[in-house]
C-alpha cells in the first residue's frame, strides 16, 4: 500500500498536485516526522530523461480524480487551479494555474 504522503510527493515531482482538501487529510494522517519531511524542498523531476507512458499518465489522472472524489471536491471546481498554484509555490515546486487546470480538466474527463 502506498502512503498518501509518498503519493502526493511523487505526484508533485512529476508535475501533478493534489487539491487542498487532500492536504488537510494528509496533515491529519501523518506523524510529526512525516509532516516535517513534507516541508523539505522537493525535486521537481527525479527522472528528467524518462517521459511518462500514456498509460501511466492516465493512471495518475484517474488517481487524481479519485482523490478529488474522496476529498469531496470536483476536479473542475472554479478556483481550484489557483489555490493549488499557491500550494505548489509553498512546497517549492511551483506549477502554474494554467498547467494545473489542464491536468485537472484531463482528470475530470477521464472519469465522466
Amino acid at each position: 500500500m502506498v502512503k498518501l504522503a509518498d503519493f502526493t510527493e511523487w505526484a508533485a515531482n512529476v508535475g501533478y498536485e493534489m487539491p487542498t482538501e487532500l492536504h488537510s487529510l494528509l496533515d491529519k494522517s501523518q506523524p510529526d516526522q512525516e509532516r516535517d519531511r513534507k516541508q523539505e524542498p522537493m525535486k521537481v523531476n527525479p527522472y528528467p530523461d524518462k517521459p511518462l507512458d500514456p498509460r501511466e499518465q492516465n493512471s495518475l489522472l484517474k488517481i487524481i480524480a479519485a482523490l478529488c472524489e474522496k476529498a469531496g471536491v470536483s476536479a473542475d471546481q472554479d478556483g481550484l487551479d489557483k489555490e493549488l498554484e499557491k500550494i505548489t509555490e509553498t512546497l517549492g515546486v511551483l506549477i502554474t494555474a494554467r498547467v494545473i487546470k489542464k491536468h485537472l480538466r484531463k482528470a475530470a474527463e477521464l472519469v465522466k
